[in-house]
């Protein structure tokens, strides 16, 4: 079911206690990529869970650069993404143990998590 309509049929509240579940659960998997939404990290628990077993990266878009979307209910026009955006840009940058800026080229982001977190994770 897309979030918009899962949103507007049972409420963001049953959407973030499936989201934490899910997040508990696959946390737990070993050489995993977790690419969660923006508001998995309003959750403390969800972060700890992240964090026990993996490293959380924020990937850093300017707000110019966000797009909005109607499958977004809480981001679907530019003053909602705004609102959203000034609310959680500190927690994405104190939950995240590596940042990266973005740039338009998703592979040029991809080379620089790789590089960051091979770097942090080397024993040389």
């Amino acid at each position: 079911m897309p979030i918009s309509d899962y949103f507007g049929k049972y409420g963001e509240e049953s959407f973030r206690k499936i989201e934490s579940e899910v997040i508990k659960r696959i946390s737990a998997e070993q050489s995993s990529v977790i690419a969660t939404g923006g508001g998995a990290v309003l959750n403390p628990d969800n972060i700890r869970l992240l964090k026990e077993n993996g490293t959380v990266v924020f990937i850093d878009r300017p707000l110019e650069k966000l797009v909005t979307t109607s499958d977004r209910p809480l981001s679907s026009n530019r003053e909602m993404l705004m609102k959203r955006y000034n609310e959680r840009y500190q927690i994405y940058c104190l939950s995240a143990d590596i940042k990266i800026d973005a740039v338009d080229e998703l592979d040029l982001n991809v080379k620089a998590i790789k590089e960051v977190f091979l770097d942090e994770n080397s024993c040389n």
